[in-house]
């Protein structure tokens, strides 16, 4: 039977309103229901991307517990790579070294991004993690312990720009794409389309990660960013989104 505190995951009238199926790990809110409201109305665009997705692995993907979500992920790196020559392959990032070393840090943030999408069951690939992140002094303090032994340096900078990440650099810019010794790291102090940590935690579940409960972006504030980016990727990320709302629905 159904916790009373568990959620939907899907938008107010999309084809998944008010339950989800039953899954390996259960999905708890961490502030309450989600009060995004979305423009529902159909994205001839969205819809065209929907033909392209196969639903055969949503719904695999939808059995999973959300730490057979990520290891699924980095297999498919791991595949992906094999596929190139050591000088074009595509970056790895070590998402649950990565999400383990902020949590032993206690620094506060809500995963997002491409991350939040595999967690809900999708099957798109991403390459490095994004995070909304606590903009106070005491979060950047911990955010530097967490990250600058990681070896933190901009991406797409040019090679030898002076950087360093501290306190006083956080606190003076606010979004930051990060290459770190375990991969990509995006820190986001705002999320375009939902708002500051403060707004995002209320458009949080949690995900249980090897026994350690992560939160991370709900499918109505997740598809809010992707619209909010307006990106071609992005809307192909909602239609895939959308996707999962659709099969967990006709699952029931």
């Amino acid at each position: 039977m159904r916790s009373a505190w568990q959620k939907s995951l899907c938008p107010a009238g999309s084809a998944s309103q008010a339950r989800l199926p039953p899954l390996d790990v259960e999905f708890a809110p961490v502030n309450g229901a989600s009060t995004i409201s979305l423009d529902r109305s159909l994205d001839p665009v969205v819809e065209l991307y929907k033909r392209g997705i196969d639903r055969t692995v949503i719904r695999e993907n939808l059995r999973k517990s959300h730490e057979e979500r990520l290891l699924t992920l980095d297999r498919t790196i791991a595949f992906i790579q094999r596929l190139h020559s050591p000088g074009s392959r595509p970056s790895t990032t070590q998402f649950q070294a990565l999400v383990t070393t902020l949590r032993e840090n206690n620094v506060s943030f809500v995963i997002a991004g491409g991350v939040a999408a595999t967690l809900h069951g999708a099957a798109r690939v991403t390459y490095d993690l994004d995070i909304v992140y606590d903009r106070s002094f005491e979060n950047l303090q911990r955010i530097v312990a967490a990250i600058a032994p990681l070896r933190p340096y901009l991406r797409g900078a040019p090679p030898g720009l002076p950087f360093r990440l501290d306190e006083e650099t956080l606190s003076r810019g606010l979004n930051f794409a990060l290459v770190t010794a375990q991969g990509g790291l995006d820190l986001l102090g705002e999320l375009a389309g939902v708002g500051s940590l403060a707004v995002v935690r209320t458009h949080a579940i949690e995900a249980d990660i090897s026994g350690v409960r992560y939160p991370f972006l709900d499918v109505e504030a997740l598809i809010a960013a992707k619209r909010a980016a307006g990106r071609g990727k992005d809307l192909e990320a909602i239609a895939e989104l959308e996707t999962i709302c659709e099969e967990r629905e006709s699952a029931l």
